[in-house]
C-alpha cells in the first residue's frame, strides 16, 4: 500500500478487504492530530478517506471494524508524560 498512487489507494485498500478471510477484523487509522504537525494535520483528510472506505468496504462484506480511531486519545498527563520531569 505504500508504494499505491493516492489516486489508485482507496480501490486498492477496497480489493485487499474483499481479500481478507470471512472472520477477518478490519481496523481503522488513527486520524493524526496536533502532535503530528504539519505533515499529520496536511494528510487527516487523507486518513479520514481511507476510515470511511475502510467501513463501508467491510460493512459490504459483513466484517466487523475495530474503532481504534474512537480508542486514539491525546497525550496522557501524568509523570510519565512527554515533557514531565519525574521527580525521585
Amino acid at each position: 500500500m505504500l508504494r499505491t498512487p493516492p489516486s489508485k489507494l482507496c480501490a486498492t485498500i477496497r480489493e485487499l478487504i474483499h481479500t481478507i478471510p470471512e472472520q477477518a477484523v478490519t481496523l481503522d487509522l488513527p486520524v493524526p492530530t496536533g502532535f503530528w504537525g504539519i505533515a499529520g494535520r496536511a494528510s487527516a483528510p487523507c486518513v479520514t478517506r481511507i476510515n470511511e472506505v475502510v467501513h463501508i468496504a467491510a460493512i459490504q462484506r459483513g466484517l466487523p471494524v475495530a474503532h481504534v480511531l474512537a480508542h486514539f486519545t491525546p497525550l496522557w498527563t501524568s509523570k510519565f508524560a512527554p515533557g514531565q520531569l519525574i521527580q525521585r
